[in-house]
């Protein structure tokens, strides 16, 4: 993406000696390519209420590892289509990161995430916030 720190990234890589492994591809008007390309989304974000690369990367079926404090980690059945962890936790992340090379059932984790999000679409979430607002105003109307 656009990061005003890329140029930082970009020198840790070339310290930690992983540059070659790394494209770092900037701001992207098409990224399905970017998601086809990969074997899963990794975001240990140490918060974010619920970032679209979840439902992005869900929509195109990969499984999903991120932290306990993403809005997304509620779209994850563990061990099926994702995993979870503290994002401070690099053990747990590590652990995470194996499961995915060691036997992960990526069929399934493909199934099951696209099934949670296909019908996520503007106008459902619409509807949906519509319903929750009328419902709020409705207790605030009652005193509830």
């Amino acid at each position: 993406g656009n990061d005003r720190k890329s140029a930082r990234y970009k020198k840790l890589a070339r310290t930690l000696g992983c540059e070659s492994r790394l494209i770092f591809a900037g701001v992207q008007k098409e990224t399905a390519p970017f998601y086809a390309m990969a074997d899963a989304l990794i975001q240990p974000t140490r918060y974010d209420p619920f970032p679209n690369t979840i439902l992005e990367a869900m929509a195109c079926g990969l499984p999903v590892l991120t932290s306990d404090k993403c809005g997304g980690k509620e779209f994850i059945d563990v061990g099926l289509n994702g995993y979870g962890f503290d994002a401070l936790d690099w053990a747990a992340f590590s652990g995470a990161v194996g499961q995915l090379q060691n036997g992960f059932d990526y069929s399934a984790a493909s199934q099951t995430s696209f099934s949670k999000v296909i019908n996520l679409t503007a106008s459902y979430i619409s509807d949906e916030l519509y319903s929750l607002y009328h419902l709020v105003i409705e207790k605030k109307q009652h005193g509830i």
